[in-house]
C-alpha cells in the first residue's frame, strides 16, 4: 500500500474513530457513577444532535450560542430522564434497568423521527471548508478539531475519575452504593451529574 494512502485513510480512521470514542466515553462515565449501562446513550446523542441543527439552521443561532443552548437543554432533558426514568428502578436487578434504557431508546428514536422525519440533514460546520495539507495527505479541519478535542477529553477524564474528589466519589459511589450512602455521599445526586454530564 502506497505510504500517504496509508497515513489518509490512518487520519480518516481517526477522525471517524473520535466521534465513536465519545459515545464510548459517555457510556463508560454512566458506567463508572451507577455501575449500570445506558442502552439509551447514542439516541440522547442524536436528540442533542438534532436540537442543535434545530437551533442553528432554522433559528439562525449564532453556532457558539446554538452550542451553549442544546448543552443546557440537554442537561434539562438528561437530567429529568434519570430521575423520572432510571431512578425509580435503582436496587432493581440489572436486567431491569437495561431494559428500561433500550425502552427510552426507541422512545427518543420515535420522538425524532415524528418531530424531524427521517431524511438527512447536513449540520452547519463551524470550521472553515479550506483542508489542511499534511505533504500530500489532505484532512479536514473538522476532522482534525475532532481528533484534538477527543484526545482533550479522554485525558480530562481519566484524570477526573483518577485523581479528583468528584471523580473518586463516582467510581465509590458505582463499586457500593450503600456504603457511599452510609458515608455521607448524595447517591441521587451522583447518578443525576453522571447522566447529564454524558448527555453534554
Amino acid at each position: 500500500m502506497d505510504y500517504q494512502l496509508f497515513l489518509q485513510l490512518t487520519l480518516t480512521g481517526l477522525a471517524w474513530g473520535s466521534v465513536y470514542a465519545l459515545v464510548a466515553l459517555s457510556f463508560v462515565l454512566i458506567f463508572k457513577a451507577t455501575d449500570t449501562f445506558n442502552f439509551a446513550q447514542p439516541e440522547i446523542m442524536m436528540l442533542g444532535a438534532y436540537i442543535g441543527f434545530t437551533l442553528v439552521s432554522v433559528f439562525h443561532l449564532p453556532f457558539f450560542l446554538g452550542f451553549v443552548l442544546t448543552m443546557l437543554i440537554m442537561a434539562v432533558l438528561t437530567a429529568l430522564m434519570e430521575m423520572m426514568v432510571v431512578r425509580p428502578l435503582v436496587g432493581e436487578p440489572m436486567l431491569s434497568i437495561v431494559m428500561i434504557t433500550i425502552g427510552l431508546a426507541y422512545v427518543i428514536q420515535g420522538f425524532v423521527g415524528m418531530t424531524w422525519g427521517y431524511e438527512e440533514f447536513e449540520y452547519p460546520s463551524p470550521f472553515p471548508t479550506d483542508p489542511i495539507l499534511f505533504g500530500e495527505v489532505v484532512i479536514s479541519q473538522a476532522e482534525l478539531y475532532t481528533i484534538i478535542c477527543t484526545a482533550i477529553l479522554l485525558v480530562v477524564f481519566f484524570l477526573f475519575f483518577k485523581f479528583s474528589s468528584s471523580g473518586i466519589t463516582l467510581r465509590a459511589t458505582a463499586e457500593d452504593t450503600t456504603a457511599a450512602f452510609l458515608m455521607g455521599i448524595n447517591v441521587k445526586r451522583v447518578f443525576t451529574g453522571s447522566w447529564v454530564i454524558a448527555g453534554l
